[in-house]
């Protein structure tokens, strides 16, 4: 609230519900923050942790309820919460040819296909779907299989991560019914997902111990 100019101000999180925020940590510089870089932190925090913006009127503050889900781009651990960690694995082919990626991408991105595309993922997004009984069936076993093999690091999370992973790759497929295909792109997709982290934590603690 700007009381001088009596009128409201947004702030850069008053952001519209399913708005997609990426905040880009490989621009940080090293150094200290002061205390409205620790605000701006916390903000983030709890946007990220419980959904809510505190929005400042000065004299108090007023928690209001947000849709925004949040990326974080970062070249360590982040100073953000996050329930989703993807290290990325550079494809030197890929890397080689980035900037004809980007003009390719900026040459096809382009109205009426961005508004199509936008029309599609939102339908998709609030489409109903099912998950039939046999793929129950399967993921259930296939949960009995991963905790007998991962013992006590395996939790109902995964589980609840894994049918959330199918249902988004079948709604991806234009699919309103959960595949068996969608069911083992994602648990081959979260193993290498685990695999990742796996082989940057080896590295991150040999690099620790060398001298």
């Amino acid at each position: 609230m700007d009381y001088e100019a009596n009128r409201l101000s947004s702030g850069l999180l008053q952001l519209s519900d399913n708005t997609h925020l990426i905040v880009d940590e490989t621009r940080l510089e090293a150094g200290k923050l002061d205390a409205s870089g620790v605000g701006n932190v916390q903000a983030l925090r709890t946007l990220i942790t419980h959904q809510i913006v505190n929005y400042d009127f000065q004299f108090y503050s007023k928690p209001y309820d947000a849709d925004v889900p949040v990326l974080i781009l970062s070249e360590g651990k982040s100073l953000l919460p996050c329930n989703m960690l993807v290290p990325l694995k550079a494809d030197t082919s890929c890397l080689n040819t980035l900037p004809e990626i980007f003009q390719a991408a900026n040459h096809f991105l382009r109205e009426p296909l961005i508004t199509e595309i936008r029309l599609y993922l939102s339908v998709m997004r609030h489409s109903d779907y099912e998950f039939p009984e046999n793929l129950q069936t399967r993921a259930q076993e296939d949960f009995v299989q991963m905790r007998q093999t991962g013992g006590q690091n395996v939790s109902a999370d995964d589980l609840h991560l894994l049918l959330v992973l199918a249902r988004l790759l079948s709604l991806s497929n234009g699919e309103k019914i959960v595949s068996l295909e969608a069911w083992e792109q994602a648990k081959a997709m979260e193993a290498e997902r685990k695999l990742r982290i796996s082989s940057n934590s080896g590295q991150t603690a040999q690099s620790a111990n060398e001298p």
